[in-house]
């Protein structure tokens, strides 16, 4: 399920970089961990905090145009 859930988020950080949503020379690996407190879910990615050092902008902008292309068809994120 760990690679199913990275494939989508993996899209949708394609989809949004093809649309315009922010400028990358290249896709940063994607990794989902358990984060150390479980209040914040069960999977946890740092990706918008990574491309907020390359792009300039704040981790929670990137974080909501990532977002805003998660497609989830199978209903996996439900």
């Amino acid at each position: 399920m760990k690679h199913h859930l990275e494939a989508l988020l993996r899209q949708a950080l394609t989809d949004a970089v093809a649309e315009g949503e922010f400028a990358l020379p290249a896709l940063p690996p994607l990794v989902l961990e358990v984060p150390s407190d479980a209040k914040f879910g069960d999977l946890a990615s740092n990706v918008a905090m990574v491309l907020s050092r390359q792009v300039g902008r704040p981790p929670r902008v990137l974080a909501d145009g990532i977002l805003g292309h998660l497609r989830d068809p199978e209903g996996w994120l439900a």
